[in-house]
Parts: C-alpha cells; sequence; structure tokens
C-alpha cells in the first residue's frame, strides 16, 4: 500500500529541504505557509502559499509590495496596476481599499505537481516586483 503525502506536506518537505524559512497557518477550510522575502531597496514582501481544502488549487499571494493610501494618487495607482496587468499576463496586481498592492498568482495543483516549477515561477514573479513594479510604486509613493 502506497500512502500519498498531501501536496500541502510535499511543499513543507521541499521548503524545509532548500532550507528556506516560512510560517504555518491553519484556518477552518485553508492551509497556508509564509515565506518572507527581502526586496533590495524596499523591504520585505510575504509570499502566503494557500491550498484549498482538498489541495487542488494553491493560491500564492505576495503582500506588501506596496502601501499607497492617497485618495489623491488612487487614480494614478489604479492606473499603474493597469499598466501592469497588462504587461504581465499571469501575475495579477490588486489593490485593497485601504491602498495595498498585492500580487496573486494561482496554480491548479495535482499529486504530481512539480513544486520546483511552482518556486521558479515565485521567484520569476518577484524578479517582477523587485526590478520593474517595485520603483513604480515608489516613484508614485513620492511624487
Amino acid at each position: 500500500m502506497v500512502i500519498m503525502m498531501s501536496n500541502f506536506e510535499r511543499l513543507k518537505n521541499l521548503l524545509s529541504d532548500k532550507n528556506v524559512n516560512f510560517e504555518e497557518r491553519h484556518d477552518e477550510d485553508r492551509t497556508s505557509l509564509i515565506v518572507r522575502q527581502n526586496i533590495k531597496n524596499a523591504g520585505t514582501v510575504a509570499v502566503v502559499l494557500t491550498f484549498n481544502e482538498d489541495q487542488t488549487i494553491l493560491d500564492v499571494d505576495f503582500y506588501g509590495v506596496a502601501h499607497i493610501d492617497s485618495p489623491l494618487k488612487r487614480e494614478d495607482l489604479l492606473k499603474l496596476v493597469n499598466e501592469l496587468n497588462c504587461t504581465y499576463r499571469f501575475p495579477k496586481f490588486a489593490v485593497t481599499d485601504g491602498g495595498n498592492v498585492v500580487v496573486q498568482y494561482p496554480f491548479l495543483i495535482d499529486e504530481n505537481c512539480d513544486f520546483d516549477h511552482v518556486f521558479f515561477i515565485i521567484g520569476s514573479v518577484l524578479d517582477i516586483i523587485e526590478t520593474d513594479a517595485m520603483g513604480k510604486f515608489m516613484k508614485l509613493q513620492w511624487s
């Protein structure tokens, strides 16, 4: 009898094997892992990896990308987010009512998921944040 490890356990093991520090969070219907990543000249982005209840969807959310809550800059902020969403096909930038910018990237997951590929995509999104988006948000913040 072969016992399959859950996707959550597989992801946790991979993070541990790669010596990545993470926090674990369990809510009623979702399980999350949180990894913090320093962004050059900008601060820390929290990468939250959340599985749905049956572990078939992995939502990766990047928090701490920007916080621009000035009502005078709201229209420019939304315009910038729309431009970034047109430039990048899969990671989606969103703005909360409070002015926090979040980047979202969902994955469909099955028992054969290559989590190394997921990490590659996460690294690519972090690169987009660091080399393109962060500078644009900082420029808007300080304009």
